[in-house]
């Protein structure tokens, strides 16, 4: 894999139903994500905490990111400021071409 690929396992069916325990997910720390892309997402939740998360990017603008969770299907605003790293999901097809 080359150097600036990264892969993580599903850890659970929290994903689904795009993505079920165990299944790959490959993400570029190289790539920014556009709208319409699938992103892995560290978001600062408060001082001492962050979360990640694996989110479709519904939308952008200049303060905030639109992001459409799997499941539950629903699509939250979260302030760019808050996002502390955003890596553009890169589907199988797409890296094995």
């Amino acid at each position: 894999m080359p150097n600036d690929y990264y892969l993580f396992r599903a850890p659970d069916n929290s994903m689904s139903p795009r993505y079920q325990a165990g299944d790959p997910v490959i993400f570029s720390a190289a790539q920014e994500p556009t709208e319409n892309d699938e992103a892995v997402l560290q978001i600062r939740v408060d001082d001492c905490l962050n979360r990640n998360t694996v989110a479709r990017i519904a939308w952008m603008d200049e303060t905030h990111i639109g992001l459409q969770t799997h499941n539950p299907s629903e699509t939250t605003s979260i302030p760019r400021a808050d996002i502390i790293a955003m890596h553009r999901v890169v589907p199988l097809a797409e890296y094995l071409a």
